[in-house]
Formats: C-alpha cells, structure tokens, sequence
C-alpha cells in the first residue's frame, strides 16, 4: 500500500513557521488548510499551513533515503550543475530542468534533496523570481 503524506508550512507564525508533516485536511475550510499531525505525548494536532508550500509525499525517496515532496528542489551528486524540482503535471508527479524539460520521476533515487521551492529560492530559478 502507497504513502499518502503531506506536508505545510505554520502559517501562523505560533509553530515558528516550522514544516508540519501529516494528513491534510480541506473539509473545514478550503481557505484554510491543516495538517493533522502528532505532538510529542502523541496528541493529534491541528496546524494552519500556508497553501502555497503545501506538498505531497511523492512515493519515492532520494539517493539518501530521505521522503521526496513536492516542490522539492534536487540535485545530481555527480553534476552540480543539473538541479531539477519536483512538480505535479497532468496528474503524475514529474522532475523538471531548469528549462522545464520533463524527466522520468524515477530518477529522484540518484539524486539528492538540496531544499524546496519555499525556504530555498536561491537554488531554482523560476519566473516568479
């Protein structure tokens, strides 16, 4: 069975706008989405995410063993220079290049995570920056 797993960014500012991992829920407030997840005394916790850095787990991890989002930015460790992200077209999650050209998701095993979209804007140059 898959891994269904997302994850947000506190938009409140009370988690110090720390990364929450867990199920989304829509079903309040669309305008508003949460991440349940679990404190540490295993309580089930509520956080408001900000919905642009809202990401799913893709299935799949990166050269490192590491859970490969959404809006994760990647990197190949034998070429600096090829970074890719990872991003959700036509229904299937996808890496693209720097020149939006797609390349077969299944590469994200040779590659390493080196940020995301959100916290790491210096790495993936896009249109919006």
């Amino acid at each position: 069975m898959r891994e269904i797993e997302f994850r947000g960014k506190d938009k409140t500012g009370i988690m110090y706008k720390d990364w929450f991992y867990g199920s989304l829920d829509l079903t309040t407030n669309p305008e508003f989405p949460t991440i349940l997840c679990k404190d540490k005394f295993d309580n089930v916790m509520h956080i408001q995410v900000d919905k642009e850095t809202i990401g799913q787990y893709i299935g799949l991890n990166d050269n490192c063993k590491q859970k490969v989002f959404e809006g994760d930015i990647m990197q190949d460790p034998f070429d600096p220079d090829e970074v890719f992200v990872v991003d959700f077209i036509d229904g299937e999650f996808v890496l693209l290049n720097d020149v939006n050209v797609i390349v077969d998701i299944e590469q994200v095993h040779f590659l390493n995570i080196i940020g995301n979209i959100h916290d790491n804007k210096e790495f993936y140059k896009s249109e919006d920056n």
